[in-house]
């Protein structure tokens, strides 16, 4: 109180009840060093004692304790994708005067991200240690990570402060960009067959914000699953396409039903797909052909779209034909130049075609009929002339009606509608009998000759007609009497005959003339002999008998003259 100079006593520092430190008083002053960790604002307190000089007084002293306390920012885009790698950053601020130490940032990587890598060591296990932050001092971590499922991303990072097991948690939401799949197929099921090949053209598209998860692709086909594959994530604005094929081998009705699937973000787009495969039909067409035509055999299918990859044959009454080119154009079939052999013999023939390919449930097969048809013939018959017992040539020339020589077949002549009992074999359109000998009993003058050709496998039958014309011979006419008396009856004889051979006359008339004059009337001739009888000859003379032949079918008109000097008078 008198402002004098303190030179004796004792100064204590306590802490509550605690005696932290205490000092002599030296020529007005002391020196309390203490070491104390406070954890907490405290408050101290100094007593000064010196009995009996001076009287004992204390102060208290309050100490308040500095924080850190620490910002915590987190950088990060605004939305991310799914299965997508991306960054963001942690700020840490001590933005207290104190100094900060052994702080833990916990929970960095929630459990729907993946982590990838961290740019600080101090990074390990989902923990972020900082050992120490001065006043004002910042540290930053950054995390590559990606997302894994559908759900926004909810960062919750805890700070905690070991020295003062204070701790703060810290928010941020990052929406997950989300896809909108649709998907489009294109399909030849309205054109489809049987053992063709359906094909789908799945396209699938994301025309959402965010990427897609990975996409299960199912083709389901009446009740079972016959296709069933996971394609990669699609990416916003883009699609991507599956392409499907399958061996259509039944007929009948099938059910489809294609499904796509996002797991992650539970998208599913189904499509239906209806279609009826018919039975095929193989339809044989019938042929109408001779005997050595060349003809394509032809076929064409019904509900069959392709015969690519076919194999086809062609049989005739069961047995296979083989050397022959077989095309096919879409739905037709042809065997190409087919020979129809000479020695078929029948009307018809049965056609079989067979089909089948890779897919078909049975064998294909149709049948039709090969029909012959026999071609018209035509003849020409050569007129024939000729005496009886001549030796002849019948001859015919034979062709069909597309003017070509027939080289097959028998024929026979017939004269006056009786057969030549003897064969004709046609060669080379010829029809030839040699060395006929023409009956002697035929007086003519004129036979019908004709032609008849047999029916056969490859022509019709045919008869044509001509002519055999007897030439008549030379006839000679004998008078055999030549005696008359006068006034008294004169019989003439006569004879005639066949001046060849000597053979008596058969048919035909005669005259007889006196003085060439006619006495006689129109005599027919029997065996070659005529007579008749002059009455009461008035003449005394007869220059000339004649007799005067007309002839027959086959003996020429003929006259014979006896002069007076050949006859006798009585």
């Amino acid at each position: 109180m008198y402002n004098t100079t303190v030179t004796t006593g004792k100064v204590k520092l306590y802490l509550n009840v605690s005696c932290l430190s205490y000092s002599e008083v030296h020529s007005n002053t002391y020196n309390i060093h203490i070491t104390e960790k406070i954890k907490n604002s405290s408050i101290f307190r100094i007593t000064f004692e010196d009995v009996p000089n001076y009287k004992n007084c204390n102060k208290s002293i309050s100490i308040d304790m500095l924080y850190p306390e620490y910002d915590v920012q987190i950088i990060s885009p605004e939305s991310i994708e799914y299965n997508t790698p991306f960054d963001y950053c942690i700020f840490v601020k001590n933005t207290q005067e104190a100094n900060g130490s052994n702080i833990i940032l916990t929970n960095l990587v929630p459990d729907n991200l993946v982590y990838i890598s961290s740019d600080s060591p101090d990074y390990d296990n989902n923990t972020w240690h900082i050992n120490s932050l001065k006043s004002n001092e910042s540290k930053n971590v950054t995390l590559t990570v990606k997302c894994i499922c559908s759900e926004d991303i909810l960062l919750n990072i805890t700070v905690n402060d070991s020295n003062t097991n204070d701790s703060s948690m810290h928010e941020k939401v990052i929406p997950v960009k989300k896809p909108s799949i649709t998907m489009n197929v294109s399909d030849n099921s309205e054109n489809i067959t049987l053992a063709d090949k359906l094909r789908l053209n799945i396209s699938i598209a994301n025309n959402g914000s965010g990427k897609s998860g990975n996409i299960d692709v199912t083709i389901n086909m009446d009740g079972s699953i016959i296709y069933n594959n996971t394609i990669d994530s699609v990416n916003s604005n883009e699609s991507i396409t599956v392409d499907y094929e399958s061996l259509i081998n039944k007929t009948g009705k099938y059910n489809m039903t294609l499904t796509i699937h996002d797991e992650v973000f539970n998208i599913t787009s189904n499509k239906s797909i209806e279609f009826d495969i018919k039975k095929p039909i193989l339809i044989v067409d019938d042929v109408n052909a001779h005997v050595n035509d060349s003809v394509n055999l032809t076929a064409h299918t019904i509900n069959l779209n392709s015969l690519d990859n076919s194999t086809i044959i062609f049989k005739v009454n069961n047995l296979t034909i083989t050397n022959y080119q077989i095309i096919t154009d879409r739905s037709s079939i042809c065997l190409k130049d087919f020979i129809i052999p000479s020695n078929w013999k029948k009307k018809n023939y049965t056609l079989e075609v067979k089909l089948y390919k890779k897919g078909f449930e049975n064998v294909l097969s149709g049948t039709s009929s090969i029909n012959l048809l026999k071609l018209n013939v035509y003849s020409v018959v050569y007129n024939v002339t000729g005496f009886p017992n001549d030796k002849i040539t019948l001859k015919a020339i034979i062709t069909d009606e597309r003017n070509q020589k027939v080289d097959t077949g028998i024929a026979r002549f017939t004269i006056n509608g009786i057969t030549i009992n003897k064969n004709i074999y046609v060669k080379n359109g010829v029809a030839l009998l040699e060395d006929y000998v023409i009956p002697s009993n035929y007086r003519g003058p004129k036979y019908t000759l004709s032609l008849v050709y047999g029916e056969n496998n490859i022509y019709h039958s045919n008869r044509n007609y001509s002519t055999i014309t007897l030439e008549k011979e030379e006839s000679d006419i004998d008078i055999t009497n030549t005696t008359f008396i006068r006034r008294e009856n004169f019989t003439v004889y006569a004879r005639i005959y066949r001046k060849s051979n000597n053979e008596s006359a058969s048919g035909g008339k005669a005259i007889v003339k006196i003085n060439r004059k006619t006495v006689s009337p129109v005599l027919d001739v029997s065996n070659g002999e005529i007579s008749f009888t002059y009455p009461n000859i008035p003449a005394s003379h007869i220059d000339c008998i004649i007799v005067c032949y007309s002839g027959n079918n086959i003996l020429l008109a003929s006259r014979k003259v006896v002069g007076i000097n050949k006859f006798n008078y009585g």
